[in-house]
């Protein structure tokens, strides 16, 4: 059952989403949305349905090496799959606590351990986004980008990089520190603490690293690559060049923070739109890329990620009912 917390966190997700979407309809002509989405062809849909599967692909093989490669590729792609589908249909962003409960079942390991894994994936993916943003904004300065941007993706980078590296190298230690309080409550958060970092145990080896923060970058490469293209195909090829998408995605990310309805809907149309308005995209353009996009990739990830849902043996009340245990639990 739920809590009258996460109730609380669901109702501030639906205001906040029915906000948004009124400020990004706001002005704008139906007419216009509906002729951004007659210009995409069914080729180029086809091609763009195929970058979003592989994207995914890329993700499960950096979760493989997470994971010591002691889980098949093709299992975990399903399993991330399941994940965004699950977080397009269930409240309260529940797809990584589900898919990290399902691998814990299919491989009799501890959902602690799985859910770590998970952690350091988000890790990663700040860690990259902030740099590719760092990268592709810094000829925006001032025009675009306001500076104070971009000085403070250097921080959180740099916070982000020193967090990684201690929860790799010095993780451990912290853990031993706590457990040795004379609290019980801290003790136990120390044990807590010394089971997620082995989600990161694996990464002490330079190699594997450097392995991982490269497929971290391919994944977020891809991931541009998708609004690029989609850009192509609804004509914004002028506009919308390969370092200005990955700018503009870096600010669709950091929206996706925000409490929202399953699947987003609000803030990422509305982020879409203010980004693209200031490069001079007509609101009803940037509404209509946006919903290409965003309607393409939810059709996709959500019913690739039930089919496997419902092939593995469960079911979208199973998993919430697991999901909201091991939210419980951790």
């Amino acid at each position: 059952m739920i809590s009258w917390k996460r109730f609380g966190s669901v109702l501030v997700g639906l205001f906040l989403s029915a906000v948004f979407l009124l400020l990004a309809f706001r002005n704008v002509d139906l007419k216009g949305v509906a002729e951004v989405f007659s210009k995409a062809s069914f080729g180029s849909t086809a091609f763009l349905t195929i970058l979003m599967v592989f994207e995914i692909f890329v993700r499960a093989i950096r979760w493989w090496i997470l994971l010591g490669k002691k889980v098949s590729v093709g299992t975990l792609f399903q399993l991330e799959m399941i994940g965004l589908g699950l977080n397009n249909v269930l409240p309260l962003r529940l797809g990584e606590i589900g898919r990290a409960y399902l691998l814990a079942k299919m491989t009799g390991t501890s959902t602690f351990y799985t859910l770590s894994t998970v952690g350091v994936e988000r890790v990663l993916d700040s860690i990259t986004v902030l740099f590719l943003f760092g990268v592709c904004s810094r000829g925006m300065a001032g025009s675009f980008v306001p500076l104070v941007y971009q000085r403070l993706s250097v921080v959180l980078l740099g916070a982000l990089g020193v967090l990684l590296l201690g929860l790799i190298y010095r993780g451990e230690w912290l853990g031993k520190v706590l457990q040795k309080s004379g609290s019980s409550r801290v003790f136990s958060l120390g044990q807590k603490f010394q089971h997620l970092l082995s989600g990161a145990s694996v990464l002490r080896s330079p190699v594997v690293l450097a392995g991982v923060l490269l497929l971290s970058l391919g994944v977020w490469l891809l991931d541009g690559t998708v609004y690029f293209w989609a850009g192509k195909a609804v004509g914004l090829e002028n506009i919308l060049s390969y370092s200005r998408t990955l700018v503009m995605l870096a600010f669709v990310a950091a929206a996706g923070i925000l409490p929202a309805v399953p699947g987003y809907f609000g803030t990422y149309e509305f982020m879409i739109r203010e980004v693209l308005s200031r490069w001079g995209v007509p609101p009803a353009v940037g509404v209509g890329y946006a919903g290409f996009v965003h309607i393409t990739a939810y059709v996709v990830v959500t019913g690739l990620g039930m089919i496997f849902l419902y092939r593995a043996g469960y079911s979208l009340s199973g998993i919430w009912g697991a999901a909201q245990e091991s939210k419980t639990e951790k």
